[in-house]
């Protein structure tokens, strides 16, 4: 067990360098496509194969939302630079076209 825990903590620190530089406003936006896309997933969704895709698309969906959000002016609910109504919009949005777009 040992073995595998030194393993992870050396793709970890091989990673910082990447992940520092990117912006803490996008793991939030990140972090609400993920409970975004659950959430359609858990009204809309059929099957388990299509979750993981659904997954990605609202992900990115909330990055471009948050991407347009920071654009916008000061109004609306924020969490820290992340219009959360432009990030969650987007996201559902993305996540409605990738559903008509799979029947």
């Amino acid at each position: 067990m040992a073995v595998a825990e030194e393993y992870t903590l050396r793709f970890l620190n091989s990673m910082e360098p990447l992940l520092c530089r990117i912006p803490p406003a996008y793991y939030v936006g990140g972090l609400l496509g993920i409970i975004n896309s659950c959430l359609f997933y858990l009204r809309f969704g059929h099957g388990l194969m299509l979750f993981f895709p659904f997954l990605v698309v609202g992900c990115a969906g909330a990055i471009l939302g948050l991407t347009v959000g920071t654009q916008l002016p000061e109004m609306g609910p924020s969490l820290g630079d992340v219009n959360l109504v432009a990030t969650v919009a987007a996201c559902w949005i993305a996540l409605f076209i990738a559903r008509s777009l799979r029947a």
